[in-house]
């Protein structure tokens, strides 16, 4: 496992180039079982592997809100197979986030009623593994999801439960994008010395 990959012109920092989708992907690092003439049939089966999960995560979800199993099994059907997932059978490293995200609302929801924050860390934590790009947008969904839902449940709550499910909240979001920085800040790293964002950008050579 090369520190520094010249496969590319100069070559570049392999664990924070790769970072951001497979070093430290635990969906894509099951690859490394199998033998290298057998990958693309190992992707296939991790392919196969996310389609299962995202339907189980969101049942998972579904049940807990409450939704009839046939109804829940239903819609997670349609959800795993729906237009994200099948799209991203190219770019087969986008398929995680269908799994993860389920899991993000679910840990929302066991916050507000069950006062436990450990799940929202893992899930968030688990995405800024699977793919650190998705968990800013999901955090900043996360956060309105959780608005929405405070105001439909405010008269559930108890005099105390107010304080106690914000700051619950606050701690399950700082601790899994924390978890997720294993990824997120390697990645920053190479980022901010890519083309891209140095000096050889397309504006600069415009001026």
């Amino acid at each position: 496992f090369p520190l520094w990959d010249s496969n590319t012109f100069l070559g570049a920092n392999n664990i924070g180039s790769n970072a951001f989708y497979y070093s430290l992907n635990p969906f894509f690092l099951p690859i490394l079982l199998f033998p290298r003439d057998l990958i693309p049939q190992g992707i296939a089966v991790l392919m196969i592997t996310k389609f299962v999960l995202a339907a189980l995560t969101m049942r998972l979800y579904l049940k807990y809100m409450g939704v009839k199993e046939n109804t829940a099994r239903l819609f997670a059907f349609m959800f795993a197979f729906g237009g994200w997932t099948t799209y991203y059978l190219w770019f087969n490293h986008f398929m995680e986030v269908a799994v993860v995200f389920p899991l993000i609302f679910l840990g929302l929801e066991k916050i507000f009623k069950e006062k436990n924050p450990y799940l929202l860390i893992v899930s968030l934590g688990l995405m800024g593994l699977a793919n650190y790009f998705f968990l800013v947008t999901v955090s900043f969904l996360g956060v309105l999801y959780a608005g929405f839902r405070y105001f439909q449940l405010i008269k559930t709550f108890k005099r105390n439960d107010h304080v106690k499910i914000l700051g619950l909240g606050v701690l399950g979001f700082a601790l899994g994008i924390m978890a997720g920085g294993m990824a997120l800040f390697p990645g920053i790293s190479v980022a901010m010395y890519s083309d891209r964002v140095t000096s050889a950008t397309y504006l600069d050579t415009i001026k």
